[in-house]
């Protein structure tokens, strides 16, 4: 694997291949910090190994086994760079598609199931908007709006989608497909079965691009300290030239604000929704026994 250079206004090394944001703080790049031939050429194996299959569930990934003090931690930061703001592949639907219509077009004129619609948006009631949209997604319909359930969707992802409402339309998403299985009737006896509630269960996963690490308990603050030297977070951050909201450190919290060295202490884990907003989230060992 060559070693390559690239302009972007500065120079400075870029491993394979360009990788914005690694090496490129102000102390690496006063180095000229580059990574080595036998890390580069763990990068390439990293990447085919990520990219054997596009296939929802198939076996991916492996081992990064070099010695200690050949650099596996700035080789793992090259590769969860490179990747950042990939989202998995998420499960296909297995739901009887004309089923689905069918019972849609009978609920949609029906005013008893304006009670079911609600409850699929029971997690966006706190947007100022609400009222007005349930009125308007509520049965029963006498004109063509929403003439199947995908439009639905859309009405409802639509205009909630600018009111800081993330958290609350993935959980309507998730009552969504619980929805869906209550209307394929035709899959009903799948639905139930142990199969059926698996692929329930991975559909109402949580996909995002964050990537999770999680370390031996001695070693958190290694990690952290090595992820503020190597890595320029405001290349990241959701607000041009801030590094907020990029790095969470278990029992510190937002890498931008620690101080170094950690000051370590139990708390209590961010909800979900909050974690995927970052680009990684570093936990130890004894938060997962």
């Amino acid at each position: 694997v060559e070693y390559t250079r690239c302009r972007d206004g500065c120079d400075y090394a870029v491993p394979f291949p360009a990788y914005p944001g690694i090496l490129g703080t102000i102390s690496d790049r006063k180095l000229g910090a580059g990574l080595f031939r036998h890390q580069l050429a763990s990068l390439a194996a990293m990447h085919k190994a990520e990219n054997n299959s596009v296939k929802f569930g198939s076996l991916r990934g492996g081992i990064l086994g070099d010695a200690p003090g050949l650099g596996k931690t700035i080789t793992m930061l090259s590769l969860i760079v490179n990747t950042a703001g990939l989202r998995p592949v998420e499960p296909k639907e297995f739901f009887d598609r004309e089923s689905i219509n069918e019972h849609w077009t009978l609920m949609r004129v029906n005013p008893v199931f304006r009670t079911e619609i609600l409850k699929a948006m029971k997690p966006l009631r706190g947007a100022s908007n609400y009222d007005e949209v349930a009125r308007y997604v509520s049965p029963p319909f006498q004109d063509d709006r929403f003439p199947t359930l995908p439009s639905f969707e859309h009405y409802v992802n639509r205009h909630f989608a600018n009111q800081g409402q993330r958290a609350q339309l993935e959980l309507f998403r998730r009552n969504v497909i619980n929805f869906k299985a209550g209307l394929d009737k035709r899959n009903r006896r799948l639905v139930i079965s142990a199969e059926g509630r698996r692929m329930l269960f991975e559909r109402n996963l949580l996909p995002c691009s964050t990537t999770l690490i999680i370390v031996p308990d001695a070693l958190l603050e290694h990690w952290a300290e090595q992820i503020r030297r190597h890595v320029k977070l405001d290349v990241f951050g959701e607000v041009s030239g801030s590094d907020a909201g990029v790095v969470y450190i278990d029992g510190v919290g937002d890498l931008s604000s620690a101080r170094f060295p950690l000051n370590h202490r139990s708390m209590k884990l961010p909800s979900p929704f909050e974690l995927v907003n970052y680009l990684m989230v570093v936990v130890p060992f004894s938060r997962i026994k």
